[in-house]
């Protein structure tokens, strides 16, 4: 009896942290709550990077791999991206979140090996701005 009962209890605790290791992380660059740019907040930040750098290329973060460190950048035209170039990622209030570099292009994504600064606590999240800018 007392071996069932460890053994249900052993069981409980495997599952619950099971279940706490697969949800979804909170960003931990923005504090409590963390706003994803709105389809308004990229175009701006679009307007505003082709006033300041015509061949500056906006796109819109798809999905993160967060144990390879990889964005999945779209809504950019690929067809101006080189493999190298570097990759800025903005939040909504266009403050820098962290820097890449692109690692591949595949169709209409550009894969993007983004770093992890400490001091700044960033990495990108799905709904963040990614810019590609020259000068």
């Amino acid at each position: 009896m007392r071996l069932a009962t460890c053994t249900g209890i052993l069981a409980i605790v495997t599952m619950a942290a099971a279940l706490t290791a697969c949800q979804p992380q909170t960003p931990p660059q923005a504090g409590p709550i963390y706003k994803v740019p709105t389809a308004q907040t990229v175009a701006q930040i679009r307007r505003q990077y082709a006033k300041i750098d015509p061949d500056a290329r906006v796109g819109v973060v798809k999905g993160v791999r967060d144990a390879n460190c990889l964005a999945a950048v779209g809504d950019m035209p690929v067809e101006d991206i080189a493999v190298g170039d570097i990759i800025t990622f903005l939040d909504a209030n266009g403050q820098i979140i962290t820097m890449g570099h692109v690692e591949a292009i595949d169709k209409d994504l550009v894969l993007v090996k983004y770093e992890i600064l400490r001091q700044q606590g960033g990495i990108p999240v799905k709904g963040d701005i990614a810019v590609r800018a020259i000068k």
